[in-house]
């Protein structure tokens, strides 16, 4: 039986991956968010940690690809877990510099030395920056006493 499983998966192509090394990661600038923050609110201790309300005041966004501003809609509800780490989970919306809404959701944990390391999800249905969709993109978030920056990068596999 597990002869034949095998047999099957090999002819659909599925262990062609298999015993070969890993592909390696190229990453490249996607854009910079300067982003203004306001008042954090606590909503105390909870199953899972101590959930904060960061509200996002709005901010700008540059790259080569992707411009545009972060508008005054959205929050971060991260979590500080009972190690005190730190676990963004911030929702914002994008429009670009031509006029085009991307839904923006950043999610990942806080580092020793301050920094967050975030994925980042981007979401529109407009034609020309359908693109943003169907990338993956990992953010680097420096933290301030009113603002973030996060440098996004985007992420490809080596050819």
């Amino acid at each position: 039986m597990f002869s034949s499983l095998i047999l099957n998966l090999a002819s659909l192509g599925l262990l062609s991956c298999l015993g070969t090394a890993a592909a390696a990661l190229q990453s490249g600038v996607l854009f910079q968010a300067n982003i203004t923050t306001g008042q954090q609110t606590s909503f105390g201790p909870g199953p899972k940690g101590t959930r904060l309300s960061i509200p996002i005041l709005g901010g700008t966004l540059t790259g080569s690809k992707l411009s545009g501003e972060v508008l005054s809609i959205g929050a971060d509800w991260g979590l500080i877990d009972s190690k005190g780490t730190f676990n963004v989970d911030a929702y914002y919306q994008i429009r670009t510099n031509d006029g085009v809404d991307i839904f923006a959701h950043s999610k990942g944990p806080s580092q020793p030395d301050g920094r967050i390391l975030t994925h980042i999800a981007l979401e529109t249905g407009n034609d020309e920056y359908y693109w943003v969709n169907n990338i993956a993109i990992a953010g680097i978030t420096t933290v301030g006493n009113d603002f973030i920056v996060i440098e996004a990068y985007q992420l490809t596999p080596d050819a």
